[in-house]
């Protein structure tokens, strides 16, 4: 080839680059998904419904309503465990990604309680099936979930003891427990006491029935205990926390036949305060009003 022929070859083909299209530049970067770390939400055992409400106008607000939309679910996660592990109680960690169509991706989640993984394989499933409208920015999301199992609590009023008292013929524990269903409540814990009132009071007559030397008050004073009642109602346990004296052989009897109760099974702990006053008349004596 000649060099004149090269020459021009080499200038078509530079005329050939240049009327070709313009190229264009390569599309920004995708901007990576924000993080956002929700405030733990705290489910509580047996508890009532709750409205859930929130901050809609920015996306956090709107994906933490998203979720809690579902929450009476979640807590049926939570309660459905609860019959064989009546103690289940603690935290589930989610994590999971949220794009701008509302969909959910990449759920996953950590707990540190045995009894609580079922929970959380419940609880994700809930949260891939959702679809949160409005979010603006695809994020990855950080929410915790507080599963808190309380125990039962009752306080009783004093139970008061004198050798006059009133008492209705005894009562089986089996027609005293049937009071309710569902929670145990106060009125079916006083019910069952009320039925044992003739076994509480033969606790304290015979101290009365001793001889008395002169001079001596006759025997009364105060015995408290707590009762810690097992899932099935049993009594798992009693500590004695306050008597006075001279009031200790009372007092153990008292122990004994609390120790014999049977409260209906509810499937959770429960923690009965029962305060006994013994006096050996029908009401309290009044001191009289210095001059």
């Amino acid at each position: 080839m000649s060099l004149r022929r090269c020459v021009s070859f080499v200038s078509c083909l530079f005329a050939l680059l240049g009327c070709g299209p313009p190229r264009l530049p390569p599309p920004p970067p995708a901007d990576p998904p924000l993080e956002y770390v929700l405030d733990a939400e705290h489910i509580r055992r047996a508890a009532p419904p709750v409205l859930v409400a929130g901050d809609t106008e920015r996306d956090e607000g709107r994906i933490r309503l998203g979720v809690l939309s579902r929450r009476p679910a979640i807590q049926e996660c939570y309660e459905r465990v609860l019959p064989a592990n009546p103690d289940a109680a603690g935290r589930v960690d989610i994590t999971f990604v949220v794009e701008t169509s509302g969909l959910i991706h990449d759920a996953t989640g950590e707990t540190q309680v045995s009894p609580l993984r079922a929970t959380r394989e419940c609880v994700l499933n809930i949260v891939r099936a959702l679809r949160i409208e409005g979010v603006q920015h695809a994020a990855v999301v950080r929410m915790g979930l507080e599963f808190e199992n309380p125990l039962l609590e009752f306080n009783l009023p004093e139970i008061v003891l004198y050798p006059r008292m009133r008492t209705d013929a005894p009562t089986s524990a089996a027609v005293a427990v049937q009071a309710g269903n569902g929670e145990l409540t106060s009125a079916e814990v006083q019910s069952l006491l009320d039925a044992q009132s003739a076994t509480f009071l033969g606790c304290y007559t015979p101290l009365l029935r001793a001889p008395v030397r002169r001079g001596q008050p006759r025997p009364q004073g105060t015995a408290r205990f707590e009762l810690t009642l097992a899932p099935d109602g049993a009594v798992a346990d009693i500590d004695r926390v306050e008597t006075t004296d001279p009031l200790p052989v009372a007092a153990d009897c008292l122990l004994g036949a609390l120790q014999g109760l049977h409260f209906r099974g509810t499937g959770r702990r429960a923690v009965v305060r029962v305060p006994f006053a013994m006096r050996p008349q029908e009401a309290p004596t009044t001191t009289a009003p210095r001059p």
